[in-house]
């Protein structure tokens, strides 16, 4: 099982949590930002804000599932938003490494 697990990700940017540290952190091609549930929660809705996608149902990602959804909810019932999330098709920008 890989330690590091992508919950969203644009471009070059992606949300990432380790799971043997349980630690959140955005990473760029320059460099990795540490970050709270809360602020991570907030980076993937920033994420998908500009194009990127928000994957719900990694694993170690349920308080994070429910972070985000608590943040977005009054967005997607004022605007009758579709759905925040997408799972990758199988093989494609999973984040996870071997």
């Amino acid at each position: 099982m890989a330690d590091r697990t992508v919950h969203a990700a644009m471009g070059t940017s992606e949300l990432v949590r380790y799971d043997r540290s349980g630690k959140w952190y955005l990473e760029h091609a320059t460099g990795r930002q540490l970050l709270t549930l809360q602020s991570a929660a907030q980076a993937a809705l920033d994420l998908r804000r500009i194009g990127g996608v928000i994957y719900h149902g990694k694993p170690g990602g349920l308080q994070f599932d429910a972070a985000v959804r608590r943040l977005d909810g009054s967005a997607d019932a004022s605007l009758g938003a579709a759905p925040t999330t997408t799972n990758p098709p199988p093989g494609e920008h999973t984040g996870d490494q071997q």
